[in-house]
Order: structure tokens, then sequence, then C-alpha cells
């Protein structure tokens, strides 16, 4: 409990909780593993919205994941002659 304030001034930083800012994110498990951190941040300290909001984040950036970085031919997201060759976008700026 001692450090609670410092854990969660950490949290908001990295989950962009306090300003709007354009992240550069150069991995999926990156953000993935950083709300799933939150998530359990939240439950250590028995904040059940904290944790709600991670789990969520974590979820929508699976989901993100796997529509706009797993390339599948047909997808209509990218352009037919890069899903002919390519399957996995590495950055993306969001």
């Amino acid at each position: 409990m001692k450090y609670k304030p410092q854990a969660y001034s950490f949290a908001a930083d990295f989950m962009n909780l306090i300003r709007e800012e354009v992240r550069n994110q150069e991995s999926t498990s990156e953000v993935v593993n950083a709300n799933y951190s939150t998530a359990l941040l939240g439950l250590a300290y028995g904040d059940t919205d904290l944790m709600a909001t991670g789990s969520m984040l974590a979820a929508l950036e699976i989901q993100a994941a796997q529509m706009w970085c797993h390339v599948r031919e047909g997808d209509n997201i990218y352009a037919p002659d890069y899903t002919k060759e390519s399957r996995v976008v590495g950055v993306l700026l969001s």
C-alpha cells in the first residue's frame, strides 16, 4: 500500500489515461502485457475498476492485433498485392 500512488502513476503513464498522444508501439505483445499488468495491479489492490479497464484494454488490443497485424489473403484491409506475400505487419502507428 505504501507505493500505491507511484504504481498507479506509472500505470496511468503507459496507459495514456492523462493525455492524448499517438503511441508508437513496437510490438503487440508489449501493449497487451502492459494492459494485462494493469489488470493485475487492480487485482492486487482490490480495485475492480482498474482490473476491468486493464482486462478490457488487453482484450481489445488482442482483437486489434488479430485484425490489423495478422494479414489474411482476401481480407480487403490491405491491397491484394501486399497480402500475396505478407502475413504480418511489423510496426503500425496508431
